[in-house]
C-alpha cells in the first residue's frame, strides 16, 4: 500500500521525459551556437545561426505539443489517426505555407544568400535583414523593409552584389533631339564629375553608351564599377551625375535659344 502511494503515473513520466527533451534541445542549441561563435571568432548573425534557431524552435514546439497531449491523456497515435482526413484538408489549405517553409530551409542551408548581403530580387534592391521559414526580409535603399515570400525569391531572377567585392552601377536617362550633345563631350563631363572618387570607382570602368533611339529621344546608359559597396557614397555619386546631366542639357538648350 505504501509503495503504491509513491508510484508515478506513466503519463506523468512520459510528460516529464518530453519536457526534459525540450530542455535538452535548448541546451544543445546554446552549446552548438557557442562552439560555432568560438570557432568563427565573432557573434555575427548568419544563415547557420538562423537555421539552428529555427530548427530548435520547431523541434521544441513539437515536443511541447506532444507533452500537452500526454498531459490531457490523449494518445499521440490516436490523435494523428483521427486527424488523417482533417490533415489532408489542412495540407491543401496550407500548402503555400508548407512550400514557403521548405524553400526557407533551402535558402538558410545554401550559401546563395546570407544575412547582410546586398541583393536585387526582381525590382527590389537592398540588404538582407533576415531569412526565416516564411519569407526573406530586405531593407531597401529607402530604408523600407520589404518582405518577400520564399517561393517568390526562388522563382525570381536575382543578383547578389556581395558575392563580388565590386559592383556595377548604371544610370539610364533619355535626351530629346533638342538636348542631344556630342556623346564624347557628355561622357567626358560625366567622368570628370566623379573623378575625385578614385578610391571608390575602378579606374577606366566609367563609360557612356547609346542604347536606342525612339521617336526623337535617345536612351543613354552611364555605367561604372565600384570597388566596394557604400550606399552613402553611391547616392552621392549618382547625385553628382544627375546634376551634371541636368547642367549639360540646360546649357545645350540655352545655346539653341540664343
Amino acid at each position: 500500500m505504501g509503495l503504491e502511494l509513491f508510484q508515478i503515473p506513466q503519463r506523468a513520466i512520459e510528460f516529464g521525459f518530453l519536457m526534459s527533451s525540450v530542455l535538452l534541445v535548448l541546451i544543445a542549441r546554446r552549446g552548438i551556437l557557442h562552439l560555432y561563435y568560438r570557432r568563427k571568432g565573432n557573434k555575427k548573425r548568419d544563415n547557420f545561426v538562423v537555421t539552428i534557431n529555427q530548427l530548435s524552435l520547431i523541434v521544441g514546439g513539437l515536443l511541447l505539443f506532444f507533452g500537452v497531449l500526454k498531459l490531457m491523456h490523449i494518445s499521440i497515435r490516436e490523435f494523428f489517426t483521427s486527424l488523417t482526413i482533417f490533415a489532408a484538408a489542412l495540407a491543401l489549405i496550407f500548402k503555400d505555407y508548407v512550400s514557403n517553409a521548405l524553400n526557407g530551409m533551402i535558402l538558410m542551408f545554401s550559401d546563395t544568400y546570407s544575412i547582410g548581403d546586398r541583393v536585387r530580387i526582381g525590382q527590389h534592391k537592398g540588404k538582407i535583414e533576415n531569412i526565416n521559414l516564411l519569407n526573406l526580409q530586405l531593407l531597401d535603399d529607402d530604408d523600407d523593409l520589404v518582405i518577400i515570400p520564399n517561393n517568390i525569391v526562388l522563382q525570381m531572377t536575382t543578383v547578389n552584389y556581395s558575392k563580388n567585392p565590386g559592383r556595377f552601377v548604371s544610370l539610364e536617362f533619355e535626351l530629346h533631339n533638342t538636348q542631344i550633345i556630342p556623346l564624347d563631350d557628355l561622357e567626358k563631363r560625366l567622368i570628370d564629375a566623379i573623378s575625385h572618387e578614385n578610391d571608390l570607382i575602378k579606374d577606366g570602368s566609367a563609360q557612356l553608351r547609346a542604347e536606342e533611339f525612339i521617336k526623337g529621344n535617345m536612351l543613354l546608359r552611364f555605367r561604372f564599377e565600384m570597388l566596394r559597396y557604400d550606399k552613402t557614397a553611391e547616392r552621392r555619386i549618382k547625385q553628382r551625375i544627375w546634376l551634371q546631366i541636368s547642367e549639360c542639357t540646360s546649357q545645350r538648350f540655352s545655346k539653341k535659344n540664343t
